[in-house]
């Protein structure tokens, strides 16, 4: 066992001082990928194009006359918010056990 760990010693300290020996390698030189940007015009020296004039030649549609309880209703069809029941005559009995309503068949 202490021969063992005598030679793992040795090999561990050979290992590291071999890595303490060697010398930097080069590094590789940096290259300028860089490309000059094209000469523009001055910006102050060039004038936006002028926007074009545009006339707002459109009436406003006027309202439709309608009547205040007319448009309630419309609104409440119009969002759902309204029964269709149908007259107690054609409603059919409703079985109370089973909860299903009655068919003439």
């Amino acid at each position: 066992m202490r021969r063992s760990a005598l030679a793992a010693i040795a090999l561990i300290s050979v290992a590291a001082l071999s890595a303490c020996d060697r010398k930097a390698e080069k590094e590789a030189p940096v290259v300028n990928n860089l490309v000059e940007p094209p000469v523009m015009d001055d910006p102050e020296n060039v004038a936006p194009p002028a926007p074009a004039p545009v006339e707002n030649k459109v009436a406003p549609i006027p309202a439709p006359d309608v009547d205040a309880d007319q448009q309630m209703l419309d609104d409440a069809a119009a969002v759902g918010m309204t029964a269709r029941i149908p007259p107690a005559e054609q409603v059919a009995p409703v079985d109370e056990s089973s909860n299903q309503t009655a068919s003439d068949d």
